[in-house]
């Protein structure tokens, strides 16, 4: 990645990143299909009445975007259900 972009892209996670924890990493049977818990503890889950999406670094200047199926409020927590049957980025973070 050329040095323009990077910094771009490290002023804009600076400015809008939140961070977040894993808690549990899960595979169904077959092991194509992770289930995450994940803890976000600066989201107001409160405000969400429907489902959400978010932009997850899933590697050097590379984003995917995934929907939580479930999230708790109270424990700022949410799961993630990743399809990792296919050759990507995203699919490799997850494994």
């Amino acid at each position: 990645m050329n040095v323009l972009k990077q910094t771009a892209l490290t002023y804009l996670e600076k400015a809008t990143a939140k961070r977040g924890r894993i808690l549990d990493v899960r595979a169904w049977n077959p092991a194509t299909i992770f289930e995450i818990d994940l803890h976000l503890p600066e989201t107001n889950m409160y405000k969400w009445k429907q489902v959400q999406h978010m932009k997850v670094k899933v590697a050097n200047g590379v984003y995917r975007d995934y929907s939580p199926a479930m999230w708790d409020c109270e424990t700022s927590t949410c799961t993630l259900i990743i399809d990792a049957g296919h050759e990507g980025a995203g699919s490799a973070w997850v494994k």
